[in-house]
């Protein structure tokens, strides 16, 4: 019997009198993803996505990392409402209910690529939702930023799969001892084993190619291939925009004390959609730019116009050592492995088990 045929057999099964597994969406080597109802006394709450996972003999451990992710609250997050252990079919799991997604970016870009608008307005979502993992209480690096973590839920773009490291410590370092993330991804200090914020904004800058042009700036035919153009290569920015080309320059530095952080990113898109006549059509709600200051205070932040000839070099201060992006973070257990927050990514990526 093949591991889909064993996950599915769990449809059907009731967690915790509470959740009813309606149907297997994926299924992995350890985990499988279900679409469930959240029922309270008969009464159907709400359908969810729930994540079954195969206990292990660390089950604090991933209870712990569950638990503690589960503070974090953004509305350009994928939101978790739950997480315990189960006992199903004579078997023991973990289990994680989050909100459902309608599809990913990896799903839309097999139907082509986004228009520069429709490129800002991701930018944006998911850039905000950085900026808030990257701030100096959370101090979060996600690494694995690609499209099969950025969700499609309602009119937005969420980011998933925002567990992978937790910080411990603004000046910490982090030394990985494998390479965690996707390849084509990841920036050249992965391969250094070496961790930080910064890690996000060079994952955010292939995507921003990859979305426009259809293809990676970074290519190889092999492992040892792409891992040499990421580390000492020229990005392709053939065919790019050239209006996304400083912001894309900025992303790819591969100093990443020089490279971009996300609120100068955030900058750059508040920039681009008040000087650009192609996006005066927006609709009021991507008009505006929030970015979270607290779990319950946003912040809006106006589009003025520059006037021309006005230097806005000012609006793209340079990073230094101390800025959020540049923060080294130290490893835990987890962040050796996929990650807790990546097996949601399964729901449209088969290979992330």
């Amino acid at each position: 019997m093949n591991n889909t045929l064993l996950w599915k057999m769990l449809e059907g099964q009731v967690i915790e009198k509470k959740y009813y597994l309606r149907e297997l969406l994926g299924a992995g080597g350890f985990g499988g993803v279900f679409l469930a109802d959240d029922v309270v006394r008969n009464k159907l709450m709400r359908q969810v996505a729930i994540k079954l996972i195969v206990a292990d003999d660390n089950n604090q451990a991933q209870l712990n990392e569950l638990q503690a992710s589960m503070s974090l609250k953004h509305p350009n997050l994928i939101s978790c409402f739950d997480v315990n252990e189960c006992h199903l079919n004579a078997a023991d799991f973990l289990y994680l209910v989050m909100e459902v997604a309608e599809f990913s970016l990896e799903k839309q870009l097999n139907e082509g690529v986004l228009s520069e608008t429709e490129t800002l307005q991701l930018v944006n979502y998911i850039a905000g939702a950085l900026d808030y993992l990257h701030n100096e209480q959370n101090s979060i690096a996600h690494r694995d930023l690609k499209p099969g973590n950025i969700l499609r839920v309602g009119d937005k773009w969420k980011l998933s799969d925002f567990g992978l490291v937790r910080a411990i410590g603004k000046n910490s370092v982090m030394d990985t001892v494998n390479l965690t993330g996707t390849p084509g991804y990841s920036p050249p200090e992965a391969y250094e084993g070496k961790v930080a914020t910064s890690w996000d904004v060079w994952s955010l800058g292939v995507i921003i190619v990859q979305v426009l042009t259809g293809k990676m700036p970074f290519e190889g035919d092999t492992p040892q291939q792409l891992q040499k153009q990421v580390c000492n290569g020229e990005p392709d920015l053939s065919g790019l925009p050239k209006s996304f080309e400083q912001m894309v320059r900025g992303c790819l530095q591969k100093n990443r004390q020089k490279r971009w952080s996300v609120k100068q990113i955030l900058t750059e898109v508040e920039y681009t959609f008040s000087n650009d006549s192609k996006t005066t059509k927006l609709s009021p709600q991507t008009q505006i730019f929030t970015r979270i200051v607290d779990s319950s205070t946003l912040v809006e932040l106006p589009i003025n116009p520059v006037n021309e000839g006005e230097d806005t070099s000012s609006n793209h201060p340079k990073p230094t050592e101390s800025s959020p992006q540049n923060q080294e973070i130290h490893p835990d257990r987890w962040g050796r492995a996929k990650g807790f927050w990546g097996w949601f990514s399964s729901l449209f990526d088969d290979n992330s088990f």
